[in-house]
């Protein structure tokens, strides 16, 4: 059974649908209402190499399509947070992140 019907794109996995089976249904669903009549495309980050869980993430189409035509991340999604930047680079999680190098202080 498919749970989640993902696609490729310039190594970021974008959601198209997600089932209620699935773990990050609420976090979708939460996404879609928060950007209710936007053009928006909610991306599935890489498995985080520390926990294994992935996360969501929703972005302009115009961001993503100038991060798909070659504009370095921070210029393609300038609104974006930098802890949401490293996951869609590396899937890796703020919280996973301090635990392994040690947060802010």
């Amino acid at each position: 059974m498919i749970l989640l019907t993902i696609r490729k794109v310039n190594n970021m996995y974008v959601v198209d649908n997600l089932r209620e089976s699935n773990p990050l249904f609420e976090e979708y669903q939460m996404l879609l209402e928060k950007h209710d009549g936007m053009d928006v495309t909610i991306l599935m980050t890489k498995p985080c190499f520390h926990c294994g869980d992935s996360a969501l993430i929703a972005v302009s189409d115009s961001d993503l399509e100038r991060y798909k035509n070659g504009a370095l991340i921070q210029e393609a999604f300038p609104e974006m947070s930098i802890v949401d930047r490293e996951m869609l680079i590396s899937g890796t999680h703020e919280a996973c992140w301090n635990k392994i190098y040690g947060g802010d202080e």
